[in-house]
């Protein structure tokens, strides 16, 4: 929620700072919460990989300490170099904060409360947006916004005090799948999820041993998984013709569940390996929940067999993943 009451706090003193402190005119305000927008754009360059590491406490600390920070050194000098500077800092901080946050909860909580952690963290945003909203128009209206934006900076610096053991309590209990991640995010199917959603995936996916010989796939079975191979080889033979040969870092089993058709081939194991299993409901919440995976999903199926090839129910199908 302490994100929420930055914004909150900032939509209301960057209208002040723009009229009554720089001088920038009607679309001053504009102007301040572009710079602030701008930060926050320049955090996609860093999101993926902040997220990505097994520990994400030292990062929230640092977030709210840059926020405290930025907000302190902007209120005891209200200029725009400073302003350009510490916007800035700001957007990039409150949004790598927040896509933190929610990566921690995600680790943090068990599944089957997933969605009533994450319903009750949209209902504290809004608390929030309005706790800011008062206490910027509060600060402003005894002190001004120097001491507004000065306050706030003392909220965030307090805040970062306050969560040091929570968060660091937080992330050793987090449940990180760092390496099914880092196998997922090598399928196209996968590759271009957003990291909260890949990381979704991976919690899910069941780690299973294979067997030289076994069959993993029956060609007309129905289908309720997908697999991704982390070791071994396993082909995938449709009507008795050998279609490829799948390995590590590359996976089966789309069609069936993208299409509701039965199984289109065949796979056994030529050698032992293991493989990741990810359930049918899992499967399609991630790639039919983001357009870009849908695509590169159908992109793999044409590039791997001719048109003939696939299930009536795929051919005017704009997206989705391989074969079987």
């Amino acid at each position: 929620m302490g994100q929420y009451v930055l914004v909150g706090a900032f939509d209301i003193i960057l209208v002040v700072i723009a009229g009554e402190h720089l001088d920038l005119g009607a679309a001053g305000a504009g102007i301040l919460t572009t710079m602030f927008g701008a930060g926050a754009f320049l955090s996609i360059g860093v999101a993926g990989r902040a997220v990505r590491r097994p520990r994400l406490a030292p990062q929230m600390l640092l977030a709210l300490a840059l926020i405290a920070t930025a907000c302190i050194a902007f209120g005891a000098n209200i200029t725009l170099l400073m302003a350009g500077l510490a916007l800035p800092v700001l957007g990039c901080s409150r949004s790598l904060l927040d896509l933190m946050a929610r990566v921690l909860l995600q680790r943090s909580a068990p599944p089957s409360q997933l969605a009533s952690v994450f319903g009750a963290l949209e209902t504290s945003s809004g608390i929030g947006l309005i706790a800011g909203s008062l206490l910027a128009q509060t600060l402003i209206a005894v002190s001004g916004a120097s001491v507004a934006l000065v306050g706030v900076g003392c909220v965030y610096g307090v805040l970062a005090v306050s969560l040091i053991r929570p968060l660091r309590s937080a992330d050793d209990g987090a449940d990180v799948p760092v390496v099914a991640m880092s196998l997922l995010h090598r399928l196209p199917v996968f590759a271009p999820l957003p990291t909260l959603a890949l990381e979704a995936v991976a919690r899910s996916a069941i780690e299973l041993p294979v067997a030289a010989g076994e069959v993993v796939i029956h060609q007309g079975d129905s289908g309720d998984r997908f697999y991704a191979v982390a070791d071994g080889a396993f082909d995938v033979v449709m009507s008795a013709v050998l279609m490829r040969t799948v390995r590590r870092g590359e996976g089966f089993g789309e069609v069936a569940l993208l299409a509701d058709v039965p199984r289109t081939a065949t796979v056994t194991a030529t050698q032992p390996g293991h493989l990741l299993a990810i359930e049918r409901g899992p499967f399609l919440i991630a790639v039919t929940g983001h357009d870009s995976s849908r695509q590169a999903a159908w992109g793999v199926v044409r590039s791997m067999t001719f048109d003939n090839e696939l299930p009536d129910a795929t051919r005017d199908e704009p997206t989705g993943t391989q074969l079987n």
